[in-house]
């Protein structure tokens, strides 16, 4: 790992304190630790009387903080801003390197959710990760066949705003607490044993103004179009008739230039009505989400309606008589942090 900037570091669940001890040493870094269990203090505490000026330490889940912005979201707290502290920035030029392990999902969907949907709570500015993390959820969200034709929601949203990248292989085994890896995930037997350690990094760049992201997320769920979902019907049920400038190539003369695609994106085959979401690539399908919403029809189209009336939970604003079921609704998005749910 190359920290070679003045980007702030957190590490999450230090456990013993192995890894801190060496960020100290071979690093001039203000370093800032969340861990989640209690019993970890002491050895935390001995490390820190060493260098008390470089270290903070909070006991607190800070992959878990998506909870924290839902709160927040729903009563107008400042969660986010209490468990962040110095960490907090509205600056998303400003990296900040994340060190740690992580078991599930969670995190990275609410890494997506906050370059969606801009939250306010979103203070972390731009992440920069080295983290580990078992083989079958880097497996998942890094699955090559999303660049071709297989459609998932989160891994294509994953590989559109985030660079990554595998920096080597340790064994299971050396992570506490020890678990066993699910037996139905395509791994190899070597694989199951190892956890990746990973680095993932937002992109500088992303496919659209973020004022479209919404509308780009809303596009990449499976009720909008599935892999066998044929592109020009499916387009005409928004916009009548705009098959056409698919299948001779042409835009509108007033198409909105702001969006539109560019050179620099994906051209698309040769259109046909029976031509399917399977035979784009990731790029491709890019390019038709940029080609729909600058079609001057797009803004009478009810396409921005339905996608605001199917916000998730969690960012849809709740009536105050639905406060009291925050819990129920926290419950059925942790069991959202697997791949086989990894469309909600």
């Amino acid at each position: 790992m190359h920290l070679d900037d003045e980007s702030p570091i957190v590490e999450v669940n230090p456990g013993f304190g192995f890894l801190t001890q060496e960020l100290l040493n071979n690093t001039h870094y203000q370093l800032h630790l969340y861990e989640t269990s209690n019993n970890f203090s002491q050895y935390i505490k001995n490390v820190e009387s060493k260098m008390p000026d470089r270290l903070t330490y909070k006991v607190a889940d800070f992959f878990g903080m998506w909870k924290l912005a839902f709160m927040d979201k729903i009563d107008g707290g400042n969660r986010i801003s209490e468990l962040l502290g110095d960490l907090a920035s509205k600056d998303n030029s400003k990296f900040i390197k994340i060190v740690g392990a992580m078991p599930g999902l969670s995190f990275v969907k609410h890494l997506i959710n906050n370059i969606v949907f801009h939250y306010d709570t979103h203070q972390l500015g731009r992440t920069d990760l080295f983290i580990s993390m078992p083989c079958h959820n880097y497996q998942f969200l890094t699955d090559p066949d999303i660049q071709q034709s297989k459609h998932k929601s989160i891994p294509a949203l994953f590989q559109i705003f985030f660079d990554y990248k595998i920096i080597t292989k340790v064994p299971i085994v050396h992570f506490l607490p020890w678990f066993h890896p699910p037996s139905t995930k395509k791994s190899s037997l070597l694989d199951k044993h190892l956890m990746y350690l990973v680095n993932i990094t937002q992109k500088k760049q992303l496919p659209c103004p973020s004022e479209y992201l919404p509308l780009l997320w809303y596009f990449f769920k499976p009720h909008t179009f599935s892999k066998s979902t044929r592109v020009i019907p499916m387009l005409e049920q928004w916009i009548p008739g705009c098959g056409v400038w698919l299948i001779t190539g042409q835009d509108p003369p007033d198409s909105n230039k702001v969006i539109a695609p560019s050179k620099d994106d994906a051209p698309l085959p040769h259109m046909t009505i029976f031509t399917e979401f399977g035979d784009l690539n990731l790029e491709q399908k890019i390019t038709v989400f940029k080609r729909f919403v600058s079609w001057p029809e797009f803004e009478q189209c009810p396409y921005r309606v339905t996608m605001e009336n199917n916000l998730p939970k969690f960012i849809s604003q709740l009536e105050d008589d639905e406060k009291g079921r925050m819990s129920a609704h926290i419950v059925d998005m942790e069991h959202s942090d697997s791949e086989n749910d990894s469309e909600k």
